[in-house]
């Protein structure tokens, strides 16, 4: 199943895909990650790591869920089918790049890409700004971590990534 949420006003996409029992394979971007819940105890397990849950529905579109000590907003937009953009909403980056060597330099969280300073092509120094990406209400420079020549650009202004998404590839 396809879902399209917002969580605390960041619109985010996913795949879940049904396990074994309780478990679920989860596809974001290019990352996977495994989910076990486990409703009667309230406690879900994200890639090995076991943590309280709670979730309290608003309505039948929207809540709050609590993951440890943190609380989110949740919206669904959509929960079937294709989850296709609409008019003015941000989505998940879609990685177009086959990793066959070279570095990639990936986001260290979740956030918005607000620039590309570099382009493909463009021989580059270590700490040179190649990526803009807005996070937590931060912008933040992701820098080139050796000299190189930037082989491939996986993001474009305006994408949302998750931490670990591959934004750019130097070799």
């Amino acid at each position: 199943m396809r879902y399209r949420v917002r969580v605390d006003g960041e619109l985010l996409e996913f795949e879940t895909k049904k396990g074994e029992g309780e478990s679920h394979r989860v596809t974001a971007g290019a990352e996977q990650h495994s989910l076990r819940l486990d409703p009667e105890q309230r406690v879900l397990e994200w890639d090995g790591i076991e943590l309280e849950y709670d979730f309290k529905r608003d309505n039948g579109r929207s809540g709050k869920v609590t993951i440890g000590e943190r609380t989110f907003d949740v919206e669904y937009i959509k929960n079937r089918g294709t989850a296709s953009p609409t008019r003015g909403t941000q989505t998940m980056a879609k990685p177009r790049l086959k990793l066959e060597g070279g570095q990639p330099v990936t986001a260290p969280m979740p956030g918005t890409v607000v620039s590309i300073v570099a382009q493909e092509g463009q021989t580059v120094e270590a700490g040179q700004v190649l990526v803009v990406l807005e996070a937590m209400k931060m912008e933040n420079e992701l820098k080139a971590p050796s000299a190189g020549i930037v082989r491939q650009i996986a993001v474009k202004a305006g994408d949302s990534v998750n931490g670990g998404d591959v934004l750019v590839v130097l070799e």
